[in-house]
């Protein structure tokens, strides 16, 4: 998978998570941000998982 692909799949996640979403929202995510916090990290793991 393409870095462009898999980022527009993540992307697609954390949209499709509402609650996931507005803790992200809540660190100061944006929609058009390519790397991560530590922050937003640790709350992507902890609502979808480590990839495995």
């Amino acid at each position: 998978m393409g870095e462009r692909s898999a980022l527009n799949r993540l992307s697609r996640w954390l949209h499709g998570n509402v609650l996931l979403y507005q803790a992200l929202l809540d660190t100061g995510y944006r929609s058009a941000q390519q790397i991560f916090t530590s922050k937003q990290a640790e709350l992507i793991f902890e609502y979808i998982g480590k990839p495995s």
